[in-house]
């Protein structure tokens, strides 16, 4: 009935949710075990079967494109003369936008996370140490998508010299609370990104998963780049490949983005484990090291 209509991985997703409702439920037949269904499923992967779509990956650059361009819009407003109270509340509200996009990009970035688990975080899951050499600032994640028991994760990141998620951070907060030492902001449960109107009005509740994309597609399109090829994912994809890219092992990326199967982080890299590619790797790097050498042994000469 739905073959061909959506996609494999999702049919054989509600394969095993069917089956594990089963087994829950005590029932002695589980269909998922027949030899009729193993065969279907055979025959709708070899007629349907096609390589996953996936978000394009934000490079690092593509990254700095959209904050310098926040930052101007930022800049810009700041300077503005608002002329009526209407439109003082206009200027107010793209700016307070401005700052929490800047936060919430920089934060799905580096920390590599989903859409439903940024709406997730609350003011008291965050605790900043300016007074570290460097200045870091901790980040209690409540839950993830891999976290079963919901046990709660804490990672911490270091004051960057550009591309700066503690200070985005910090200037969202600053704006749309009024600090982020007070003991009120601490301990309170409110969410971190909230919904902001366009009058400037900052809401109790967090911002909707799809308001995320929508945001994240428009700021993608400010900075000249294709909307159509981006999604909250990319955010994932790119600090994965970025990790990657600068000689981090399988476990350390696994941990720090929060995966538990190997294969699903091999995914959100692109070609970076091809045999063609290390091979190139390997040889460029021997090429460099005798490099070195003859260097070293001409001035001996």
């Amino acid at each position: 009935m739905y073959a061909g209509k959506l996609a494999v991985g999702t049919l054989e997703q509600r394969r095993v949710l069917i089956g594990r409702w089963h087994r829950e439920n005590g029932f002695e037949y589980n269909p998922n075990d027949s030899d009729s269904v193993r065969k279907i499923m055979r025959g709708i992967r070899k007629k349907y079967n096609r390589k996953q779509k996936q978000a394009k990956p934000t490079a690092i650059q593509s990254l700095e494109k959209m904050i310098v361009q926040l930052d101007g819009h930022i800049s810009q407003l700041n300077v503005a003369e608002p002329g009526t109270p209407a439109n003082e509340k206009r200027l107010k509200g793209t700016l307070l936008q401005c700052i929490r996009d800047k936060a919430m990009i920089l934060t799905a970035f580096w920390f590599g996370q989903r859409s439903d688990e940024l709406i997730h975080i609350r003011l008291c899951d965050l605790e900043f140490f300016w007074d570290s050499e460097p200045p870091y600032f901790e980040l209690y994640l409540p839950k993830s998508k891999t976290d079963r028991e919901a046990g709660g994760n804490t990672k911490k990141l270091e004051a960057l010299p550009s591309l700066c998620a503690m200070s985005a951070m910090r200037d969202w907060i600053e704006a749309s609370t009024g600090g982020v030492d007070s003991k009120r902001i601490r301990n309170s449960e409110l969410a971190v990104f909230v919904k902001v109107t366009a009058w400037g009005t900052i809401y109790d509740k967090s911002i909707h998963p799809n308001s995320i994309n929508k945001m994240l597609k428009r700021r993608f399109e400010e900075a000249g780049l294709d909307p159509e090829e981006y999604s909250s994912h990319s955010m994932r994809r790119g600090v994965a490949n970025w990790l990657t890219d600068s000689g981090t092992s399988m476990k350390e990326l696994m941990d720090w983005i929060g995966w538990r199967d190997e294969r699903t982080a091999m995914r959100y890299q692109d070609g970076k484990e091809s045999l063609p590619s290390q091979i190139i790797a390997k040889n460029l790097r021997e090429q460099r090291i005798l490099s070195v050498e003859q260097i070293l042994l001409d001035q001996l000469e």
